[in-house]
């Protein structure tokens, strides 16, 4: 989950409470390093950071292995 921390259109309050929801549920099925946050210093933005430790994230649990 990308949610920066000066995004004007998202308060990151409720990107908070679902990550704590979240991770008992995440724990119990034994997979809880699948659930990251980051908080970049920025606005409403994905900056290049964050967008490239996101991609190397989804290849990780996405690409096909052979």
């Amino acid at each position: 989950m990308n949610a920066p921390l000066h995004d004007a259109n998202f308060d990151i309050t409720g990107v908070r409470e679902t990550l704590t929801a979240a991770k008992p549920i995440f724990k119990l099925l034994g997979v809880p390093d699948n659930l990251q946050a980051v908080h970049p210093d920025s606005a409403h933005e994905f900056p290049e950071a964050q967008r490239k430790q996101a991609y190397e994230f989804l290849d990780r649990f996405l690409k096909p292995h052979p």
